[in-house]
């Protein structure tokens, strides 16, 4: 959702999104070609997020407790938006199942659809700084990679010149050695 909403989170859920016997499920409502008509739902204590301007939908409801709350604000916000909404597209896999079961009774005329694949299309879509930073994380890693192998192979370089030498040794001195190596 974060990714809708130009990086926003809860902080008060970002560990955990349990509440009582329900979870946090934020919705981010929007029409296709009318981000005029965009809402987000929300927990009631992101009302304060509201206030300090955190989100760029026209409307915010900051007012359900649980999944199932959220959902049927959603659904009284596609009601108000009239006629002609046939379809909806929800992520199935982030959607709890009193969520999807409340969703699909408040709006027996609408068709619901997993719309994962559209989605996973927009998150792979970056900005020049997302890119910025991925290209960075990137670099860091294949220096870390390489250095690791680096510090790995002069490690068994160490080793088997130690060996040799140890091995050496011995049987210039005529003593059998007991390594695993020797």
């Amino acid at each position: 959702m974060q990714y809708l909403l130009g990086g926003y989170r809860f902080f008060f859920f970002d560990y955990m999104d349990a509440i009582g016997v329900s979870r946090y499920l934020p919705v981010l409502i929007y029409r296709r070609g009318k981000p005029d008509e965009a809402a987000y739902i929300g927990y009631r204590l992101e009302a304060f997020e509201n206030e300090l301007g955190k989100f760029w939908t026209p409307s915010v409801k900051t007012a359900s407790s649980g999944s199932v709350d959220a959902v049927k604000l959603a659904a009284e916000h596609i009601r108000g938006l009239g006629r002609g909404i046939r379809r909806i597209g929800i992520e199935a896999a982030f959607l709890p199942a009193d969520a999807d079961a409340a969703l699909r009774q408040s709006l027996p005329e609408c068709e619901i659809v997993d719309a994962h694949f559209p989605l996973e299309r927009l998150r792979a879509q970056k900005t020049p700084a997302e890119l910025r930073l991925l290209r960075e994380a990137s670099e860091r890693a294949a220096r870390c990679a390489k250095d690791r192998a680096t510090e790995d192979l002069a490690g068994a370089l160490e080793g088997a010149a130690r060996d040799f030498y140890e091995k050496g040794s011995n049987e210039r001195a005529g003593v059998l050695s007991t390594s695993p190596t020797g």
